[in-house]
């Protein structure tokens, strides 16, 4: 993480302690909000706990994927014994870019729960105002939702990359297990 980077989430984090952590959560069922309120307020919760949930799933994908990056360095290492060292690397190379990938997207899941607290947050205070229940100063609100909202999609953007650069990884890591298979005939050396 770049000194950049690190400051801008800082800002966000103080920005979202600073902001959402004085605002008093509605409940969906006080009888003082009509319907369309309601429906609001719970549709910012349920925000919140879908982005928890996928939360979870990214921090098991990421266990999951350290896991097989280790059988696939085991499996490099079988590349490598047989004389394959080019595909051996590039599969190393892959597994690393698996595992950096998956981090990234915890790190993003983890980015989308903060950005829904700050919505729901947002959205508690703004109806609480709508509704003469509480007074809070809206634009702190407003700035810590959006900060959220982009670093979110800076993070997306960054993951796109990866996407990307790991398709390269793995196409690399096909051509050279070809030209091993090809050179050597042994064309199930990986499935034994």
């Amino acid at each position: 993480m770049g000194p950049a980077l690190a400051a801008a989430l800082g800002l966000w984090a103080a920005l979202l302690a600073g902001c959402g952590g004085g605002v008093t959560m509605l409940r969906t069922d006080d009888p003082r909000l009509p319907v369309e309120a309601r429906r609001w307020v719970a549709d910012a919760e349920d925000g919140v706990l879908v982005a928890r949930a996928m939360r979870d799933r990214s921090a098991g994908r990421l266990e999951a994927t350290i896991e097989r990056s280790h059988e696939l360095g085991e499996e490099a290492d079988e590349l490598a014994q047989a004389g394959a060292g080019d595909a051996a690397e590039h599969l190393r190379q892959v597994a690393e870019a698996r595992v950096a990938l998956a981090r990234d997207e915890l790190r993003l899941a983890e980015t989308e729960v903060a950005m829904a607290e700050a919505r729901r947050a947002q959205i508690n205070a703004q109806t609480a105002v709508r509704h003469d229940l509480a007074v809070y100063e809206l634009e702190p609100l407003e700035r810590a939702t959006e900060a959220a909202l982009a670093e979110t999609r800076r993070q997306r953007a960054h993951l796109d990359q990866q996407r990307a650069d790991l398709a390269q990884l793995t196409s690399a890591w096909w051509e050279s297990y070809a030209r091993f298979t090809a050179q050597s005939g042994q064309r199930n050396l990986l499935w034994q």
